[in-house]
């Protein structure tokens, strides 16, 4: 049986479905962690698209921003230390403990973060730049070239969360492990993230469109966001945390632990008889 395990085959199969065995296996868990982020992420969200004010939808709307972003990441590093506790088949760390470690590595996880959204504005852009003074053929061609590089890196940066979490890297350092680690293994990674993503995506956002119209009004709405987000957030966390530690023990094998030669007691020698 495939288990949730940092020993065991690099394989796109053989992750996803221990990552969905684990997800289900601790379902509970899962949603203490997700769901309160998610409750009030979500009700600040809520509250933006039922506000009729324009300047209030605008101050809750930038509120939303600001606390998605803030949740995210703290979700993020409690998930990853949350799957890093499970590889031993067991929740040892309860959830408001999982938080708590998380909040000590937010600060890395948001400068890391700045960083990367640094490069893909600047990207974006120097498209809309060349656009603007090309247009055309050749700027469609340069958009479609930039879609496609934003894709692949974010495919290199997809283990940024252990990196920094896990590890204790922050910013560039972090940006140049995640981009080491997934040397070579893009598209195994790629995979992984598109699987565990719409495993439990698409159930999870049609079950939030049955809560939304079953429940008519605010109360529809919330349920209709916070439900699906908190039921699809932890299996890509999963399957991604899981990828980063079978391509470690893959690609990086431990060090051979130096061997101390044991020394057996010198014995006594014989007395020698003297004439």
């Amino acid at each position: 049986m495939t288990t949730y395990s940092k020993a065991g085959p690099l394989a796109v199969g053989a992750i996803v479905s221990a990552s969905w065995k684990t997800f289900r296996a601790f379902l509970r868990h899962w949603l203490a962690l997700a769901l309160p982020v998610f409750l009030v992420v979500d009700l600040i969200g809520a509250i933006a698209l039922s506000e009729s004010n324009d300047t209030a939808r605008g101050i809750w709307a930038v509120a939303g921003v600001l606390a998605t972003i803030v949740g995210s990441l703290l979700l993020q590093g409690a998930l990853t230390i949350a799957a890093e506790d499970v590889t031993d088949g067991r929740v040892d760390v309860a959830a408001d403990t999982a938080f708590a470690q998380a909040r000590g590595r937010l600060p890395a996880l948001f400068g890391t973060l700045m960083l990367v959204v640094v490069f893909f504005v600047a990207a974006i852009l120097g498209v809309l730049l060349v656009r603007a003074l090309l247009g055309g053929v050749i700027a469609g061609l340069l958009t479609a070239v930039v879609v496609a590089l934003g894709i692949i890196v974010a495919v290199r940066l997809a283990v940024l969360a252990p990196v920094v979490v896990l590890e204790k890297r922050s910013g560039r350092a972090a940006i140049e492990r995640s981009w080491e680690i997934t040397q070579g293994h893009w598209f195994l990674i790629l995979r992984v993230a598109f699987l565990s993503t719409i495993i439990v995506g698409i159930p999870a956002r049609l079950l939030g469109g049955i809560v939304s119209v079953a429940i008519p009004g605010f109360v529809g709405d919330y349920a209709g966001m916070a439900i699906p987000d908190a039921l699809a957030a932890p299996l890509p966390a999963l399957a991604l945390v899981l990828t980063y530690f079978r391509i470690i023990r893959t690609d990086e094998p431990a060090p051979v632990e130096p061997v101390t030669p044991v020394l057996s007691p010198l014995e006594p020698s014989e007395p020698t008889e003297t004439s």
